[in-house]
This record gives C-alpha cells, sequence and structure tokens, in this order.
C-alpha cells in the first residue's frame, strides 16, 4: 500500500504502475480522475481474507472537483489477488450499513461480507462510471424503475416548489444507454448508504437490500430509499434482478421489499 499512497501523494501516479494488475490500474486511474485525491491521515490497515483474494481496509481520501464546491471523504479498500497485485479498488460503506450488515449474525460471515463487497462495488461502479461492471451486474431480463424529482411550473403558483417526483421503468439495454448519458453530462455522481434493512429470500444466495441512499452529482441531489432483488451465489458475479427506487416510505412506513417480487 505505501508504494501507492506516496503515488498519490505527490501526484507521480504512474509509479504505483508495477503494484496493480492491468484491471486494477485501470480502476486506479478512474479514482485518480474522480477528484483531486488527497490522502488525509496515515490509515490503520486492516486485512481481511476473501476466498484467494486478500482486502485491505481502508484508506481515508478525500476528493474534490473543479467546477463545484462539493467534496467527498471516502474511504478506499484495497482488494490484492494471489500475486499480491491490487486487481480491484472500492469506497467501502459507512459505519451505519456495515454495522447493518455485520449485525445479522444468523448468516454465516461469508454471506455477510459477500453483501458488504457487493454494496460497496455498487456504489464504486457509480462514481467511477465503471459502466462495464454495471452492466454485468444486471440481469438480463431485470425488472429496473427509477425516479427523479421534477420541478412543474404553475402557472397560478409561480412561487412555489412544485415538485413531483417521476418514475421510469426500463429495459437493462435501456438503463445502460440512460447510464452512459448521465455519466457524460455530470462532473461526478457520488452515493451514500446509510440505514438498511436486508432479508434473506426463500432461496439460497438471494437477498432483498432496502438501503437508505443519497444521491449526489453536479446538477442533481435526491435521497430515498432504493431496494435491490440480488443472487450472491457465485460472489465474483452478483447478479441484480429488481432494482427500484422510491422517496419515502409509504404510510405504513413500508418500501419495496423482497415480498413485493
Amino acid at each position: 500500500i505505501d508504494p501507492v499512497l506516496k503515488a498519490i501523494s505527490t501526484k507521480n501516479y504512474g509509479s504505483a504502475k508495477p503494484h496493480f494488475t492491468e484491471k486494477g490500474y485501470d480502476i486506479y486511474e478512474k479514482l485518480i480522475k474522480y477528484g483531486n485525491a488527497k490522502i488525509l491521515e496515515k490509515p490503520k490497515l486492516k486485512a481481511l481474507k476473501k476466498g484467494s483474494k486478500i482486502m485491505v481496509r481502508e484508506v481515508p481520501m478525500l476528493f474534490n472537483f473543479k467546477t463545484n464546491n462539493r467534496q467527498f471523504v471516502e474511504n478506499v479498500v484495497f482488494h490484492f489477488d494471489e500475486h499480491n497485485k491490487i486487481c480491484d479498488l472500492s469506497f467501502s460503506l459507512s459505519k451505519t450499513a456495515l454495522n447493518d450488515v455485520m449485525g445479522k449474525e444468523q448468516w454465516r460471515e461469508s454471506d455477510r461480507m459477500a453483501i458488504i463487497d457487493f454494496l460497496e462495488h455498487y456504489k464504486t461502479a457509480y462514481a467511477l462510471e465503471r459502466l462495464d461492471y454495471i452492466e454485468s451486474i444486471f440481469s438480463e431480463d431485470a425488472l429496473i424503475i427509477t425516479g427523479a424529482y421534477k420541478t412543474i411550473p404553475k402557472p397560478e403558483s409561480p412561487y412555489k416548489n412544485n415538485r413531483i417526483v417521476q418514475y421510469n421503468q426500463y429495459s437493462k439495454e435501456e438503463y445502460i444507454k440512460r447510464l452512459k448519458m448521465l455519466f457524460h453530462s455530470k462532473e461526478y455522481i457520488n452515493l451514500q448508504f446509510e440505514k438498511s434493512d436486508i432479508r434473506a429470500s426463500g432461496k439460497d444466495h438471494v437477498y432483498g437490500i432496502q438501503i437508505k441512499q443519497n444521491y449526489f452529482s453536479s446538477n442533481y441531489g435526491d435521497e430515498g430509499y432504493l431496494f435491490l432483488m440480488v443472487d450472491l451465489q457465485d460472489t465474483s458475479k452478483p447478479t441484480i434482478h429488481v432494482r427500484t427506487w422510491q422517496p419515502d416510505k409509504d404510510e405504513k412506513g413500508n418500501i419495496y421489499g423482497i415480498e413485493d417480487f
């Protein structure tokens, strides 16, 4: 880790290349381009074994952007392959989200770590514009429902905040095409996950993940509840079958969940 941190601190980014696999270096370059990356403090690293790989947690980094005052602190996780090369990078979940997953003590630790790994890669893929990864994790027949706030002008109340939520349902192909346009139109996207509720389905390794999401971008932001139904039987190839979003819980305090699908 040390030579990579030195490369970032001195902005001699290419000097770290020998410590990465080809794929890992590509993700590292995306991370450097994400914002003006800065190491905040000397990290207290923790290594965890995950199959044949090692996950090293966490390096706190600050990211800020040229045309926006927004800045984010992300704890960066390094993933090493069996040859001690960095093969992947991801942004850590918040402590709240991590504790919600690890608190499911009735599940095997390997399953809990698989969920954490999946969620961290999910949020990182949107920040680093990893369209290839996002495309790989959605099933071909995935149900994808998005939502966003729209302002509707009304002549009778032009100064009121006339906002509505507009929902759209997409096929996988349509969703990926839309994401590609969004990535081109925004300087940054950042997802922050808060409190979550995760339930196992009747099928092995299929989980329903309900999680509070704060969405930030250079020209839009919102908060709401994300639901993902994901198959983690093959942890190297997670598969999302359902993805929904809604701004609030219903009158009974519920959001979309695994029982709805």
